[in-house]
């Protein structure tokens, strides 16, 4: 028994599916595209220093101080045997204690050069970000902000060639430039 004709209703929606979500797929990176580069990125934070303190308790209050900051190793690869110049960009994130968009609260950048074949190690450090929670009877009080995460980006020639964050949402705003213009601009929410 021939049954050809029950099959082809379903590879041509198949292909007409297939080609929808491609086409989507292919509108949505093609904005993300970062180009071509001999240099290589890795990113690993060598240390995150969190913390809490009490600094005023009694039977119906406490107050909690918190502090927090990060530090990176940044390794950055020239797999090209000519010398590449680069700039190296991070930016470390926060967030409200009372909830709230992250913002970016310090940031920096240096030019290196990268001989070929060679590694360039930066070590980079945030400031510390400080919020205060205080609970009573009655009330709950937030203030400050606590650390969200960090993003790395290489630079050559203008282009962002290579880029590292701590979360993958990060590395997604850290590619397309009109969301990460939106994280430089965006401020500490006071609610």
């Amino acid at each position: 028994m021939n049954i050809s004709f029950l099959l082809r209703p379903v590879v041509a929606t198949a292909v007409l599916m297939a080609g929808f979500t491609f086409g989507i797929g292919l509108r949505d990176a093609a904005a993300q595209l970062i180009p071509k580069s001999s240099l290589s990125l890795d990113v690993k934070a060598v240390a995150q220093a969190s913390g809490a303190r009490t600094t005023d308790q009694s039977w119906y209050y406490q107050r909690r101080d918190y502090s927090g900051s990060f530090v990176l190793q940044v390794d950055i690869h020239n797999l090209s045997r000519e010398p590449v110049a680069c700039e190296v960009e991070w930016f470390f994130t926060a967030k409200p204690m009372r909830g709230g968009k992250a913002y970016v609260f310090d940031k920096g950048s240096k030019q290196i050069e990268i001989p070929g074949g060679q590694w360039s190690k930066e070590q980079v450090a945030s400031e510390v970000v400080e919020g205060t929670k205080a609970r009573g009877i009655t009330y709950q009080t937030e203030s400050g902000s606590k650390k969200d995460g960090w993003i790395v980006r290489v630079k050559e020639n203008g282009q962002i060639t290579r880029v590292r964050a701590s979360s993958t949402s990060l590395e997604a705003i850290a590619k397309n430039p009109a969301q990460m213009e939106q994280l430089l601009a965006a401020q500490p929410s006071t609610r």
